[in-house]
């Protein structure tokens, strides 16, 4: 007689959008510990090393056949490091000396590590933060633990955290899903798992306690729900949902349109992108150009990174495909992102990230104000400054602008002289100083995420403070709209560019609160377009109007929820 399980509703933070039904396999990072010990025969040491390295190797290779472009540069880095020759010297001495395999595997990633923190070029410093996961991936193979690569499918993976080579590894594996206990919505991982449609929900509190290993679960990533162990019924109507999901959106992208009237606002949806691909995406999606293209995947490949024209190609390629709408490029973001326990620094989120890096690395910053120059002539490119707080880093980085037009100038290289350039408002410094940064700027992109983050003074990546970080927090939604009526009145536009733009409720707010452009996944544009038509503007600047005086941010979404339920209401089967 089969036993009947207890069924368990767990609500996490939706985080890539769809719904999979699956059996757990769950995998705890927490309890990966390296025993300090000795090599017993070095001759075994050194065979168990290269069979580990061989297996990596092989994994990587088999993710690497799946992708192209930007992604596939950061796969291919990591083969690369792996089979590093001097990495492979290092360890090897390490086991001659006594070590086991995994002691001289990490032994030689710390010597690794320290010369990129010790080298004079930040971008390897910055390359040091992006492998802490291969470090761990090693490990698991050379202890004998289970991987992510020999997930079935129909799998929920559980886990306390993921990395995007995780999210990579398992992105072929039919109906697959992922459950994490800690995180955010906004983290590399979960911007990997969006753009490969993998359902997502994280910081699930009690997950890894609750849940076991062949248990059946549900994930929504509409709602953020996880059910452990569904009922039959409960079952049957989630099994319907992805049909039902996909009628309800066709039903919005076609739904009524509203007259054209005197309280009828366009909001321009524009997409976010890191490379052609994406590009490409928007462009087939019918976006109005790219809200924001991010230069940090770039960097993982040296043949462009180092090389000014070949930037130019990328930049020039992605102006041609979105003409006559606008790319906006935003300088690399050195942001700061978890590193290498002992290589980081010591307050990361408040160091030396965005437009301050660059003002400290000003050849760096020059490099890519030409190759943008370069790559402008058909006058639809932007220039976005990342992590501006004061005017003074404006003139200084705008100095600099003028600096590299003079060059190209005397090299007889044409370029759109009146390249417009705008700032990325990510903290509360300039969001309420934006009024005395309208006579530097010509636009203004707001990135909620950073300026979720710095308002409420949560680390977005804090394994148990991400239910506290929320873009509905009234004191954000105060901020942007003090933006936009900073901004308005000498005519500079708003973008917003967070997540909380690709989010439906947030897109309800932010086109209320009067924003001009949402730069949001290419996924996501169809389905805005589509909400967008079933609104009229005057009820919509009413309700973001009462979100300014709402106490907290449950109070927001609740209410926004009831709002669309009864303004859209094909979209309330999502918020069920």
């Amino acid at each position: 007689m089969k036993i009947k399980l207890k069924s368990k509703v767990l609500q996490g933070i939706p985080a890539s959008k769809g719904v999979v039904i699956g059996k757990v396999k769950k995998f705890d990072f927490k309890l990966l510990k390296v025993p300090q010990k000795e090599a017993k025969s070095k001759r075994e040491e050194l065979i168990k090393f290269e069979k580990a390295k061989k297996e990596i190797t092989r994994e990587l290779e088999l993710v690497l056949e799946h992708f192209r472009g930007s992604y596939r540069k950061i796969i291919e880095s990591e083969i690369l490091i792996i089979n590093d020759p001097v990495i492979e010297e290092n360890i090897k001495r390490n086991i001659e000396k006594g070590l086991s395999a995994e002691n001289s595997f990490i032994e030689s990633m710390k010597s690794f590590l320290a010369r990129l923190e010790e080298s004079e070029n930040f971008i390897f410093k910055e390359r040091a933060r992006e492998i802490n996961h291969l470090v761990r991936k090693f490990l698991e193979i050379l202890l004998g633990r289970p991987s992510f690569f020999d997930v079935k499918k129909e799998t929920i993976v559980v886990s306390d955290d993921v990395s995007p080579l995780d999210v990579f590894s398992i992105s072929k594996t039919p109906n697959i899903g992922i459950v994490i206990e800690h995180g955010g919505p906004t983290s590399h991982s979960v911007i990997v798992a969006k753009s490969l449609k993998i359902p997502m929900v994280c910081a699930v509190k009690g997950i890894l306690d609750v849940a076991k290993d062949g248990d059946e679960v549900i994930i929504d990533g509409w709602s953020g729900k996880v059910i452990i162990n569904p009922d039959e019924e409960t079952k049957k109507d989630y099994e319907r949902k992805p049909l039902l999901y996909t009628e309800a959106i066709q039903k919005i992208i076609k739904g009524p349109k509203v007259g054209k009237g005197k309280e009828r606002k366009r909001v321009s949806i524009m997409g976010n992108a890191a490379g052609l691909e994406e590009v490409e995406e928007i462009v087939k999606n019918k976006g109005f150009g790219v809200g924001l293209f991010r230069t940090e995947l770039l960097m993982w490949d040296p043949a462009i990174w180092h090389n000014e024209d070949k930037l130019a190609e990328v930049f020039e390629k992605s102006s041609k495909m979105v003409f006559p709408d606008p790319l906006i490029v935003r300088l690399i973001d050195i942001a700061g992102e978890p590193s290498i326990p002992g290589f980081e620094e010591k307050n990361p989120f408040l160091g030396l990230r965005g437009i301050r890096f660059l003002l400290f690395e000003k050849e760096i910053l020059k490099m890519m104000m030409r190759s943008i120059l370069k790559a402008s002539n058909l006058g639809n490119i932007r220039i976005l400054l990342p992590m501006v707080t004061t005017v003074k880093e404006v003139e200084e980085a705008k100095s600099v602008l003028e600096k590299a037009k003079k060059e190209l100038t005397r090299e007889d290289i044409p370029f759109d002289n009146y390249i417009p350039v705008g700032i990325m408002v990510e903290t509360p410094a300039s969001a309420l100083m934006v009024k005395e940064f309208t006579s530097q700027v010509d636009f203004f992109s707001i990135g909620t995420n950073d300026l979720t983050q710095y308002t409420l003074a949560v680390d977005r990546t804090h394994p148990f403070l991400a239910p506290l970080y929320s873009e509905f927090h009234p004191s954000v939604l105060n901020l942007i709209n003090h933006v936009v009526k900073g901004a308005h009145p000498y005519r500079k536009k708003v973008a917003v560019c967070g997540e909380m733009a690709s989010d439906p409720l947030g897109a309800i707010i932010l086109m209320g609160l009067g924003v001009d452009e949402l730069s949001v996944h290419p996924d996501a544009i169809p389905l805005l377009y589509g909400i967008f038509q079933w609104l009229e503007y005057k009820k919509v600047k009413e309700f973001a109007r009462k979100t300014l005086e709402m106490p907290d941010s449950k109070t927001v979404k609740e209410k926004t929820i009831e709002f669309l339920k009864k303004n859209i209401p094909p979209l309330s089967i999502f918020y069920e």
